[in-house]
């Protein structure tokens, strides 16, 4: 139970740096906002959290890490690439959550295979 409770603690812990660093360097106001940072951390950072810390408390060992991962990659992925649009009138059209989205529900996906993978292989 207790490396449970660590495994868990670490991602949380790492969500909540997402979180501090995003609001300090780039909510809407501050001299350096970026969309996807800010949009995934106002709207589906904590749900992203339950979704990796609860299979860590269950017992699930990698889930946690890849899906961690797979929030900070779609972050950057949709900040990189999510503003191709962003310059055409009349809308400012930002596809960095639709990114941020796809890589995240990729990382649960692998998350998975690897659990299983990990799971085949301690057994025999």
């Amino acid at each position: 139970m207790k490396r449970r409770l660590i495994t868990a603690g670490v991602v949380l812990a790492g969500y909540l740096v997402i979180y501090l660093v995003s609001r300090q360097l780039f909510a809407l106001h501050s001299p350096h906002h970026l969309y996807t940072p800010e949009w995934t951390t106002r709207n589906v950072l904590w749900i992203a959290a339950i979704v990796s810390a609860v299979p860590a408390l269950c017992g699930v060992r990698l889930f946690p890490f890849v899906t961690l991962g797979g929030y900070v990659l779609g972050v950057v992925a949709g900040e990189l690439f999510g503003g191709f649009e962003a310059d055409v009138p009349p809308h400012y059209l930002h596809w960095g959550w639709l990114i941020w989205l796809c890589v995240f529900l990729a990382s649960v996906g692998i998350g998975i295979v690897v659990e299983k993978v990990r799971k085949r292989r301690r057994l025999g």
